[in-house]
């Protein structure tokens, strides 16, 4: 009778040990991918309500409202807009509108018009002034244009919208 050969113990341990270095190197791959799926999907959200806020300004004699929570039901019908999916800390919103201004991942800057430039940031992602810490932990953050353009700004470039009034 032929000789039949079985996996040795070592064999199956070493196997064990490739496929562990090939998943634990594979691993921050994976998550910087979802990261930057998040960064798409908050870009997005900032476009909405860049767009919410020129359209407000259409119905308002070119005046931006005095808080996002003015754009929720009437021109963004999806509360979850006003959160950014990296932002952990981010606090659940009423589904009511009435907490965006406190739950919202973004800073919004009051008081400017549609006649204002264009590269006037009007969204951004909200970060900690004192450690700058954003949505993103600390990489940077997306910062939404007047003109509806969304720019990734690394943090070492990262300047805080100022209310016009």
């Amino acid at each position: 009778m032929a000789g039949r050969k079985a996996i040795t113990l070592l064999e199956l341990l070493i196997v064990a040990a490739i496929v562990g270095v090939i998943v634990l190197s594979l691993s921050p791959l994976i998550r910087s991918t979802r990261e930057q799926a998040r960064r798409h999907t908050c870009a997005d959200n900032m476009r909405c309500i860049v767009i919410a806020l020129r359209n407000y300004a259409l119905d308002q004699d070119n005046r931006f409202p005095e808080d996002l929570s003015d754009l929720y039901p009437g021109h963004i019908n999806d509360i979850k807009t006003f959160i950014c999916p990296s932002d952990v800390d981010a606090g659940d919103i009423a589904q009511d509108g009435s907490d965006i201004d406190v739950t919202t991942s973004y800073l919004y800057a009051r008081g400017w018009t549609k006649k204002d430039p264009l590269d006037t940031i009007l969204v951004c992602d909200k970060n900690d002034i004192f450690g700058k810490d954003t949505n993103h932990r600390a990489k940077g953050g997306n910062a939404a244009y007047l003109s509806g353009e969304v720019k990734w700004v690394r943090t070492s470039e990262w300047v805080d919208p100022v209310d016009k009034e």
